[in-house]
């Protein structure tokens, strides 16, 4: 999402996770819940010169398994720190 602030991140995922969570999709075979839920994780950042895209990736992936880790069924967002 170009341009997007954490918040405007947290907020898109969170209208995403909810809108499936409300459609009641049943899953019988989950150990972590009777229907289908979504965990989102989002890294946000400003890219900077000499940058990968590739490191930005493994932070969204990160923060993904930090959902499933907390709960499941959630969002996370990190934000990078510049030094």
């Amino acid at each position: 999402m170009p341009h997007a602030s954490p918040s405007k991140a947290a907020a898109a995922a969170e209208a995403i996770r909810l809108n499936i969570e409300g459609l009641a999709i049943p899953h019988r075979l989950s150990p972590a819940a009777n229907c289908v839920t979504v965990s989102v994780g989002a890294a946000v950042a400003i890219p900077q010169p000499n940058e990968h895209a590739e490191a930005l990736l493994s932070l969204a992936d990160q923060a993904l398994y930090q959902a499933k880790q907390n709960g499941r069924n959630r969002v996370e967002i990190v934000c990078p720190a510049r030094g």
